[in-house]
């Protein structure tokens, strides 16, 4: 059994890069990185900056995976379902379907905890998906002036559990919005994430494994970038939950409403 980690990102400072890529070191095999910006994002441009490529190669070197990197020609003009897609697609290579599994992961995460057995569970289970923890720190913390989630006394991490971990697959396409994945080997077909309407298909709780999400923690010009993106997708109401899906003339799903 191979674990491949599928890392989506653009635009960030190379030691959040190289924590990220450490940190995946923890239980993957290989690492698959993709590059580019949204065609919404803000002065989006197709590649990041060489450096932070190279940041990922030599730390992947240094763990001794293996690692592929896209860099594409243009930016992803149909966002974040298309980009998705295509790294989930350029995973294909480095996986069996049906025995693998995909870790999808953003440059603003870090895994700070993974079971030692982590990986014996993914290999044992009869499911095809995995939920991990996710954890947020506040960013009062170590702040001279007093917050308001200090004065409110709110605890100073939030957690909860997401669809991180999926079984390699056929295929796997991101459909209508960024979280809905349909997956596809041979015959069977599953909803891998998305929305309760969608049927998903059940998920092995592995929370012991515990990722950080540092989105707060980037710098005020980054953030709002991000911010900028989100109110133009939303507004342009370019992803969508409420799908439905044909089987096209090659066996593959496609979106038709």
């Amino acid at each position: 059994m191979r674990v491949v980690g599928l890392l989506s990102w653009y635009d960030e400072a190379p030691s959040w890069l190289a924590a990220t890529v450490a940190s995946a070191g923890k239980i993957c095999d290989h690492l698959v990185a993709v590059d580019g910006a949204y065609g919404l994002y803000p002065a989006g441009r197709a590649r990041s900056e060489p450096v932070q490529a190279e940041t990922i190669l030599r730390t992947c070197d240094a763990l001794d995976i293996g690692c592929t990197i896209i860099r594409p020609r243009e930016v992803w003009r149909e966002n974040e379902v298309q980009k998705r897609t295509h790294a989930f697609a350029a995973c294909r290579p480095e996986v069996t379907p049906g025995e693998d599994w995909i870790i999808v992961l953003d440059a603003d995460d870090v895994m700070v905890t993974v079971p030692a057995d982590a990986r014996m569970r993914l290999e044992l289970t009869d499911l095809d998906v995995a939920e991990i923890t996710l954890v947020e720190r506040e960013t009062w913390i170590g702040e001279e002036t007093p917050a308001p989630g200090q004065m409110l006394d709110l605890p100073p991490r939030s957690s909860q559990v997401q669809r991180r971990i999926f079984r390699a697959a056929d295929e796997i396409t991101v459909v209508g919005a960024h979280f809905c994945y349909f997956a596809r080997t041979g015959e069977k077909t599953s909803w891998y994430w998305g929305t309760n309407d969608h049927g998903l298909t059940d998920a092995m709780p592995l929370h012991g494994i515990e990722v950080e999400h540092r989105s707060r923690h980037r710098d005020l010009n980054r953030r709002q970038a991000a911010q900028d993106y989100y109110e133009r997708r939303n507004a342009l109401k370019i992803e969508s939950v409420g799908v439905r899906l044909m089987e096209g003339h090659d066996g593959r799903m496609v979106r038709v409403a």
